[in-house]
């Protein structure tokens, strides 16, 4: 097994754009949290976001999204 801190250091050396983390605090809220590696910016969107919002943040490493959809 492998802790969390471990998983998002490598993740950063890899290069990964975009990071989604799902645990217990966010589900509590019915939300995902996503990050873009380059901006730093952190979102939080409602899991119930439409596929296609959630296929724009992952594909085109994007964090624009209706606010509709985000909670400040």
């Amino acid at each position: 097994d492998v802790r969390f801190g471990e998983k998002m250091k490598d993740a950063e050396l890899m290069g990964i754009p975009t990071r989604v983390v799902i645990s217990d605090r966010t589900l509590e809220n019915n939300e995902v949290e996503i990050t873009d590696r380059k901006s730093g910016e952190t979102k939080r969107i409602s899991i119930f976001a439409p596929l296609f919002e959630i296929y724009f943040l992952f594909f085109n490493a994007k964090l624009r999204i209706a606010s509709i959809f985000t909670k400040s």
